[in-house]
C-alpha cells in the first residue's frame, strides 16, 4: 500500500520524464539528419549544376578551338598567301626586267619589300592572337598596355591602367591566366558594353593577386547574368574556370545600366593553386 501510494507516482514520474527525454533526443536526431539530408540534396545539386556547366564550356572550348583553327587557316590562306603570291610574282617581273630595265625592276623590288613588311606585320598578328610575345618577353604590364592600346584606344574607349605592388617576376601560368581574363572581359566590353572609359586595376601583396576590370557601359541585363547556352554566359564561365584552376575566384556583378566590374583573386602560394 505505502509503495503504491508514495513511490508508484514517482515511478510513473520517472518513465515520463525517460519518455520525455528520450523524445526529445530522437525529435533532435531527427531534425540533424534532415538538415544533413537537405544539406546533401543540395549539394547534389550544385554538383550537377557544375558538371552541366563544366560540360557546357567544355563543348563550348573545343566548338571556340575549332572555330579559332578555321579562322587562322583562313586568314593565313587569304592574307598571307596573297601577300606571298604578289611577293613571288614582283620577284618574277623584277628578273624578266633585269639586265634590260632597271628602273622598272627597282619598281618591282620596292613593292616587294612593302609586300614583305605587310607579310611580317600579318604573321605578328597571327601570333600574337595565339600567344603574345610581350607577354613571354617584357612581362604581364606591357602585354595588358599593349591589349588596351590595340584594342581598346582605335575605338574611341578611354583606358585607366593602375598597378599597384611588384607583378615582375609572376607564375607563369598566373600571368597567362591574368591575360587571358582580361582579353575575355575586353572582347566582352567590345561587344556589349557600349563603354566610354574602361578602368583596370591591379594589384599584388606577397600571398595574392587582385584584378579589377570595371566599364561604364550599359551593364548587364536587368535579369542579372545571362543563360549558359548564352556566349557571352560561357565566355564568363571559362574566366570562372580560369580562376577556379588555380584556386582562385571571379565574380561578374552588373548595375544595370551603369556598367560591369569583373573581379578576379588568385592566390601565388603555389600549395594554394593546386587545391
Amino acid at each position: 500500500s505505502f509503495f503504491f501510494g508514495v513511490l508508484g507516482p514517482i515511478a510513473v514520474g520517472l518513465v515520463l520524464w525517460w519518455i520525455r527525454v528520450e523524445w526529445r533526443e530522437r525529435e533532435h536526431n531527427r531534425k540533424v539528419l534532415q538538415q544533413m539530408y537537405d544539406e546533401l540534396v543540395q549539394a547534389q545539386q550544385q554538383l550537377s549544376f557544375l558538371h552541366a556547366q563544366r560540360g557546357d564550356l567544355l563543348d563550348r572550348l573545343m566548338t571556340l578551338q575549332e572555330e579559332e583553327r578555321r579562322r587562322l587557316a583562313q586568314e593565313i590562306h587569304d592574307e598571307l598567301g596573297q601577300l606571298l603570291t604578289g611577293l613571288s610574282l614582283h620577284l618574277k617581273l623584277c628578273r624578266d626586267a633585269l639586265p634590260n630595265d632597271f628602273q622598272a625592276a627597282h619598281a618591282y623590288l620596292d613593292r616587294a619589300n612593302a609586300l614583305i613588311r605587310q607579310t611580317l606585320d600579318q604573321a605578328h598578328a597571327l601570333v600574337m592572337a595565339l600567344r603574345p610575345i610581350v607577354l613571354d618577353d617584357y612581362g604581364l604590364v606591357p602585354a595588358l598596355k599593349e591589349e588596351l592600346q590595340q584594342r581598346l584606344a582605335p575605338l574611341g574607349i578611354e583606358t585607366d591602367l593602375q598597378i599597384e605592388g611588384d607583378l615582375d617576376p609572376l607564375p607563369d601560368e598566373v600571368a597567362t591566366a591574368v591575360f587571358r581574363i582580361v582579353q575575355e572581359a575586353i572582347t566582352n566590353i567590345i561587344r556589349h558594353a557600349q563603354a566610354r572609359h574602361v578602368r583596370l586595376w591591379l594589384r599584388r601583396t606577397v600571398d595574392e593577386l587582385s584584378l579589377v576590370v570595371e566599364d561604364d557601359g550599359v551593364g548587364l541585363p536587368a535579369g542579372g547574368l545571362p543563360h549558359r547556352g548564352d556566349h557571352k554566359a560561357l565566355g564568363i564561365l571559362g574566366m570562372q574556370e580560369r580562376a577556379r584552376a588555380l584556386g582562385g575566384r571571379l565574380n561578374v556583378t552588373s548595375r544595370h545600366p551603369h556598367g560591369t566590374q569583373v573581379a578576379l583573386w588568385l592566390p601565388l602560394r603555389q600549395e594554394e593553386r593546386q587545391r
